[in-house]
């Protein structure tokens, strides 16, 4: 299913000064991911992305396949000397040791049968297909993460241009939160957040579009959504609340008809409390479900034992908050090298300069009850990543059991300290829609300033990246 580009229509009027400014941000979001995406998979050494190698272990089998990532481990994951950099402060790349790892190969040559295909592909596809292409042409091992890392930049460069261009509103803060470090970091990497940050801003941005557009939401913008959200959902579920977002369109706004006379939308708005008992059903149905799986347990008790968990959250963001902000701006590698705090400061005051003012006209601004809803989605996108990662914290860093029953998991939030699972860079997917409902409302005329700033402002990131970097891994 093709979007024709040509054919959106944005809000009236939409002058020949609005596609200049398209233009500008569109080119000037393709030019610095470009760069920010070479310098990270050339400056950030192999494996140094957070668990790296178990995203490589996924694609093996999501595809399939068999040996290849265990050659890589032993060849180019210790064979390098890279295994001892993560959380090795004064661990630097040893260049001979790279070097000579550099040239080796896998032993065993690719066929199309080695090839058993999982649905869950699609958590790592771009990447994937990068690296079995390297393999398939008997490149050099190294060459073949690089050509994982370019299409996982190919894949968000693509999928993140298409949001800009279709999002009617705040291009510069969608361009804004796909630039963040952290955000390319991950984006030009092996990992899912390659997959899923992408999405997740077309998804948003595609809603914002169908918000503001003159024609009618009919079946294919939600088969679009739909997919969309199926791709999230495969990858991290908490994320899928995103398309909730839908509900900011009014029902008058759609057409989904089944033959002749059913409108599904109509009938939708006319009973609409039973869709809403469904979904609770359904809710319930999957909890239950689902009851004896750890995350689902961890959720239920954390509902029940509210007052505790919101201290659990508490003692959380006391000790953590500022982790939290630096890790989703510029904590590179294994959360052991980040940016300057000048830097983190820098990083904020543009965002909240970008987003206090407009520089789109547009005749449907956002009401106060639709910001809320959004603002209340990222909260439910958020508590879910809690939830996920306090469960995590549990079995895997605790080492508690996670088998007990639900009083023990009642239990259990007491116990626990902070939830260390989680990071900062997790808040990115939702960014943009906590920013669009936080955004200023104040028509901006004058713009050369306002696209100059933010000029310098990615200039001094790629700067800050390479400061970073290279003192991190490179100098001796």
């Amino acid at each position: 299913m093709k979007l024709d580009l040509s054919k959106i229509k944005a809000t009236k009027p939409y002058t020949a000064l609005a596609g200049n400014r398209d233009r500008i941000i569109s080119i000037m979001f393709v030019l610095f991911a470009s760069v920010i995406s070479v310098i990270f998979s050339f400056m950030l050494p192999f494996g140094q992305d957070p668990d790296e190698m178990a995203h490589y272990h996924m694609i093996e089998e999501e595809f399939g396949t068999n040996g290849y990532i265990d050659e890589l481990d032993a060849k180019i994951w210790q064979g390098g000397g890279y295994a001892a950099l993560p959380f090795n402060l004064a661990g630097r790349v040893d260049q001979n040791t790279a070097s000579a790892a550099a040239t080796e190969h896998f032993d065993k040559r690719l066929s199309i049968t080695d090839f058993h295909i999982s649905p869950l592909v699609i958590r790592h596809l771009p990447m994937g297909l990068g690296f079995y292409l390297g393999v398939a042409l008997n490149l050099p091992i190294i060459v073949c993460t690089h050509l994982a890392e370019l299409f996982a930049t190919a894949f968000y460069i693509a999928i993140c241009y298409l949001a800009i261009r279709l999002t009617p509103i705040k291009k510069d803060i969608f361009a804004l939160s796909m630039l963040i470090p952290v955000t390319i970091q991950q984006c030009s990497s092996v990992n899912y957040d390659a997959v899923l940050i992408p999405c997740c801003f077309l998804l948003f941005a595609y809603i914002l579009h169908l918000y503001y557009r003159e024609q009618k939401v009919g079946w294919k913008d939600i088969i679009i959504v739909g997919v969309l959200t199926l791709v999230i959902v495969v990858t991290k579920v908490p994320y899928a609340t995103i398309a909730a977002a839908l509900l900011i369109i009014p029902a008058s706004h759609f057409e989904l008809k089944i033959g002749k006379k059913l409108e599904v939308a109509s009938l939708v708005k006319r009973f609409w409390y039973i869709v809403v008992i469904l979904v609770i059903l359904a809710g319930c149905a999957a909890i239950y479900i689902g009851r004896h799986d750890p995350l689902i347990k961890t959720l239920v008790s954390d509902i029940l034992e509210f007052p505790e968990f919101l201290k659990f959250l508490q003692r959380t963001y006391e000790q953590r908050f500022y982790v939290h902000l630096q890790q989703m701006v510029g904590m590179f590698g294994w959360a052991d090298s980040y940016t300057s705090s000048q830097y983190i400061i820098l990083f904020y005051g543009v965002m909240v300069y970008l987003n206090t003012c407009i520089t789109e006209n547009v005749e449907n601004k956002l009401n106060l009850p639709r910001r809320l809803y959004m603002i209340a989605l990222v909260a439910g996108a958020i508590f879910l990543v809690e939830v996920a990662m306090q469960s995590w914290n549990y079995y895997a860093l605790y080492g508690w059991d996670s088998n007990v029953g639900l009083e023990q998991y009642r239990q259990y939030i007491a116990l626990s300290d902070v939830n260390m699972g989680v990071q900062g860079r997790y808040f990115i997917p939702c960014l943009p829609m906590l920013l669009v409902a936080l955004s200023g409302t104040i028509k901006r005329e004058k713009t050369a300033g306002y696209y100059l700033i933010q000029a310098l402002f990615y200039a001094i990131t790629a700067y800050s990246i390479i400061n970073t970097m290279n003192l991190r891994y490179w100098i001796i």
